[in-house]
């Protein structure tokens, strides 16, 4: 269980950085105190989901759509953002990036499986399209 812990925490700090270097360079702040502004809204926007958890819950009654906010929030990130974020991705890779460029990053470090010429196709074509 302790590494699980360690493994959502990793993950966490993975995902957060992006953001504070991305808002850390339009706001023109400091790392120390974008890092408090953001860690701050992801405490704040994560309250909601906390007290609506489990059956006896502060905000277990409150239903957006027939849903407690838990569930609702879960949906949403499952359902529509994660499948919005891959065909948006795809898409990036095909149209933007360029297969090359794909393929050159992706085989940065790469053992034995190796993105060729042959992955074109899917990448280009199927991909963006499923």
């Amino acid at each position: 269980f302790f590494l699980l812990i360690i493994s959502g925490f990793a993950s966490g700090l993975g995902l957060v950085e992006g953001v504070v270097s991305a808002l850390g360079e339009v706001l023109e702040l400091g790392r120390d105190t974008t890092l408090a502004l953001v860690l701050w809204a992801v405490l704040l926007l994560s309250l909601p989901t906390l007290l609506s958890y489990g059956e006896h819950a502060p905000w277990a009654g409150i239903r957006l759509w027939g849903r407690s906010i838990f569930v609702f929030i879960e949906y949403m990130v499952t359902a529509l953002i994660l499948a919005v974020g891959a065909l948006l991705t795809s898409l990036f890779v095909a149209r933007r990036f360029g297969f090359a460029a794909f393929a050159a990053e992706a085989n940065k470090g790469a053992g034995r499986l190796r993105v060729t010429r042959h992955w074109q196709f899917f990448v280009v074509i199927v991909a963006p399209g499923a």
